[in-house]
């Protein structure tokens, strides 16, 4: 299964709480086409939901898997503070 972003594991595990309930949490997230990383407002389900996309885990030594097992809604990407 082809995905656009890509979430750390560890980050996901301690914003587990976030999961499915219809709220915008910040987490660092890679969007594959852009191949970059980029703090963004999300909200995370852990099955499809209108409007959201599957994601892809990455571990701790950046080794893909659970491709697809949770969802993403990209609220809003926020600035990096390196743009200025």
């Amino acid at each position: 299964m082809a995905v656009n972003y890509w979430l750390y594991k560890e980050e996901l595990d301690r914003k587990k709480d976030s999961i499915d309930k219809n709220t915008p949490t910040e987490m660092e997230i890679m969007d594959q086409n852009e191949k970059t990383w980029k703090q963004a407002k999300v909200m995370i389900f852990s099955e499809a939901v209108k409007g959201s996309e599957p994601v892809g885990l990455l571990g701790p030594f950046s080794e893909p898997h659970a491709e697809g097992k949770y969802h993403i809604k990209v609220m809003e990407i926020l600035p990096s503070p390196f743009d200025d």
